[in-house]
């Protein structure tokens, strides 16, 4: 029985070598498309998952007002120590401090720089998982000046992974390797390429940082004795707040509301509300993915479908012909499925092969590191098992519950058995398949729309011609390279030069008194250290007073600058000038830096566009940043960065010259939706494709099987539009109805999408208009050849056939 149903597959395969072909690539595509998709979201879903203890880590946020909110992922640095010192449900703790800021590395006399280079606990390795290949995690990060490293970091310094007591400068200090773990996978909370022991950091800093509970600045982790309810946890940290925070402000004259939040690290990847925090993912574009993998797969599963319910009329004799001879309508549905199976066996295999072989250009697409090996995940292979499956039966079911039920007297006479009930199924799966593709070629523009929108919505300043070059930190590299840096006033291509890091949307908020009706009020404000020719770079303007000045030696401690939301928001309206500001704050209204608005800039986007504008005070230092943002004359920038260059390197030659274009900076605000536009785009294109092999198909099999009614129409001299009008007229109607119904929905989940954006572009109608003549015109050439191959037949072959 077997054998025989294997000779009848192979029989069928043999006779539609074409159409068994669209079949089974198309439906290869679909498998290996949502096997992609698949893995992403399963990497998506698995961040931290490798830490053996992560259903009791817990990470602690912070949310505190001064007159404005500010929810932040850090806490002050005496909250993990003292929480283990009041409650004996957190075993352990560990600190992150500092790794986002680029370092430098210098072994045997080279520089690099490298970033994720963590100032920690020694208590880290109790916390998260780390493996070590050298080294004793229980006494590694015990010392000061003790740094663990990468093995991939190992490798690149030293050339080996066996590094261990090798002394390496970090910056200005000297540090001593005290083991080498493996790299930790990319799908973790805190990307490591190193962990320096936080008592490295002098006493003077760990007394300023401990002692102020206002001044957050490290990404603080629990661990407890056993999982827990977060919220159960509340009350206690509450109490933290009742016996340290508020005594610590009232003593030092602060009014504002302290709170923590505790969130398990399983939950940490996507909770993407709080400031300040690292990369994080966003459940949206989970199920959006999850959306693209069921539609490809409905498309190429509707293709398999149609194309099997196109040769009804070739099958039908031989279920009339198997029926008289015995057959019974059991064996029949199993041979069908069995042929089903066997076509999704191949699609199955393809489909793997292709996941193989595009895994890296979609490793590139969407900025994940997925190998060969998690297609052995066990949730991969359940799933993997399940598409075979639902595929594999679905896409046979109904045509074997179909074709088993023709009564064996029509089959064998040639009379279309429930030809109404099939051609509408057929038509609806057609216009199904189109309704899925339009929703995705429209989500495609629409999305476009919005990332063209915020690279060239005007951002208040002039984001052309301007570059960053990084600074060396230690001291002596930057004197070496101090006159080098006064050329540039003699360059003719540089038009002007600062020592101020470009606002590319990381800011830091600090706590300010600010005047507001006579009296000093606390507020958490944005805030940027600047020079002098900051405001020229970037091209602002001065809408009122002045700009800092060197001629004025008070203007380090005693000056401000402010944007215009500042101005309104603090309800200074046209009389901000000489307002009083402080920050440096300690107690008896006393603070560090304590002076005046002396001017007033026109605003500027210094966040990204996720971020509404907000009140800036701009602060002078001109020797703080380790940027020197430079804006060029138009013209040929290769030329005048080659001759940065070549000057740099004779000046020194130790440092690599590199730098950014201020553009490509800002696109980092936005990687994510980059990465979830350029893979919808990816999908979509799939979908187009697999939708357009599926119409060809079926366009050619409602030819075949209407030849005879196309001969007579010839014969009774119907024109070749009339007689494709009335083979294309179904299809045209299904587009136009599939476009009605795709379009409402994809705008209501674009709108729900752009809700990330403060600033959001408006629907563009050649959007909606592009889409639909594109799929038009993709539909318009499958038309056009098969019109064309009406027009060649020769209507006497159709009417002899009996």
């Amino acid at each position: 029985m077997i054998k025989n149903y294997v000779k009848i597959i192979l029989r069928n395969l043999s006779k539609n070598k074409f159409y068994s072909f669209i079949s089974i690539f198309g439906l290869a595509v679909g498998i290996s498309a949502s096997t992609l998709i698949a893995l992403f979201v399963v990497d998506e879903l698995s961040f931290d998952s490798h830490n053996e203890k992560i259903d009791r880590i817990y990470r602690v946020t912070t949310t505190m007002n001064f007159n404005g909110p500010l929810d932040a992922a850090l806490t002050n640095m005496a909250l993990a120590p003292t929480l283990k010192r009041e409650y004996p449900e957190v075993e352990s703790y560990t600190r992150f401090f500092g790794g986002n800021r680029e370092t430098e590395l210098t072994a045997n006399q080279i520089i690099y720089k490298e970033t994720n280079i963590w100032f920690t606990d020694s208590t880290v390795f109790d916390v998260f998982t780390y493996e070590f290949i050298f080294g004793d995690p229980n006494t590694a990060l015990v010392e000061p000046n003790s740094i663990v490293i990468t093995k991939s970091l190992a490798e690149k310094l030293f050339g080996e992974r066996d590094c261990l007591e090798k002394e390496l400068k970090v910056n200005n200090s000297s540090v001593r390797i005290k083991g080498v773990i493996k790299d930790p996978p990319k799908n973790s909370e805190i990307r490591v390429n190193g962990l320096i022991s936080l008592n490295t950091l002098p006493q003077r800093f760990h007394a300023a940082y401990n002692r102020d509970w206002f001044r957050i600045s490290t990404y603080t982790f629990l661990l407890m004795n056993e999982a827990i309810n977060p919220i159960s946890f509340e009350p206690k940290l509450d109490q933290i707040n009742e016996d340290f925070v508020k005594p610590w402000a009232e003593s030092n004259g602060i009014v504002a509301s302290h709170d923590y939040l505790l969130t398990p690290l399983s939950e940490v990847h996507f909770d993407d509300v709080h400031d300040y925090d690292q990369p994080k993912g966003k459940m949206s574009n989970i199920y959006i993915f999850l959306s693209l993998a069921i539609f490809l797969l409905l498309i190429a599963i509707f293709n398999y479908i149609n194309l099997t319910l196109a040769q009804q009329g070739k099958r039908s004799k031989e279920v009339g012909i198997r029926k008289t001879l015995g057959a019974s309508r059991g064996s029949l549905i199993i041979q069908f499925l069995s042929e089903s199976i066997f076509f999704t066996s191949v699609a199955f295999i393809l489909g793997l092969a292709f996941t193989e072989l595009f895994l890296d250009g979609f490793n590139e697409l969407s900025g994940k590191d997925i190998h060969s090996i998690d297609f052995f995940n066990p949730t991969i292979i359940v799933l993997e098992i399940s598409i075979f499956l639902t595929v594999g039966i679905l896409s046979g079911a109904y045509p074997a519950f179909l074709l088993s039920s023709l009564k064996p007297t029509k089959a064998l006479s040639g009379e279309k058995n429930n030809e109404g009930r099939v051609g509408v199924f057929r038509k609806s799966l057609v216009m199904v398949q189109f309704f899925l593709s339009i929703f995705m070629i429209i989500g495609t523009f629409l999305i476009s729309d919005q990332m063209k929108f915020i690279r060239t919505v005007n951002l208040g300043f002039d984001r052309e011609n301007l570059i960053s070059v990084s600074l060396p930190s230690d001291t002596t590299s930057r004197k070496m390279i101090q006159p080098w840096i006064d050329e540039l006033t003699n360059n003719s291509r540089i038009k002007s030069y600062s020592n101020t890091s470009l606002p590319t949307g990381i800011t830091g908020k600090l706590l300010f008194r600010i005047e507001k009706n006579n009296e000093l009020t606390e507020s958490t404000v944005n805030m940027m250290f600047v020079d002098e020719h900051f405001i020229e770079v970037l091209g602002l303007d001065v809408l009122a007073g002045r700009n800092f000045s060197t001629d004025f030696e008070t203007d380090m401690s005693s000056a401000f600058i402010v944007n215009q939301t500042a101005v309104n928001k603090f309800g200074w309206n046209d009389d901000a000038l000489n307002k009083r500001v402080q920050w440096g704050l300690s107690d008896n209204g006393q603070a560090s830096h304590d002076g005046k608005v002396i001017g007033v800039v026109n605003d500027f986007n210094f966040l990204s566009l996720h971020n509404p504008l907000e009140p800036l005070v701009l602060c002078f230092n001109p020797y703080n940043s380790r940027n020197l943002s430079i804006r060029l004359n138009p013209g040929n920038y290769t030329e005048v960065l080659n001759n940065l260059e070549t000057s740099w390197n004779k000046m020194i030659p130790e440092y690599p010259f590199e730098y950014t274009f201020f553009d490509q900076d800002l696109e980092e605000n936005y990687a994510q939706e980059n990465k979830t536009f350029t893979v919808f785009s990816f999908f979509s294109i799939i979908s187009i494709i697999l939708a357009c092999f599926g119409l060809f198909a079926v366009l050619s099999y409602s030819i075949q099987t209407r030849a005879k009614e196309i001969g007579v129409r010839k014969v009774l001299g119907a024109s070749i539009t009339q007689i494709s009008w009335v083979i294309v007229k179904d299809f045209v109607i299904s587009l136009l109805v599939a476009f009605i119904l795709s379009m409402p929905l994809a705008y209501y989940l674009w709108q729900g999408w752009q809700q990330d954006f403060a600033y959001q572009a408006p629907l563009n109608l050649t959007s909606v208009i592009l889409t639909f003549f594109l799929t038009i015109t993709l539909v318009s050439i499958a038309v056009i050849y098969h019109i064309w191959q009406i027009a060649k037949s020769d209507p006497i072959v159709a009417l002899r056939e009996e």
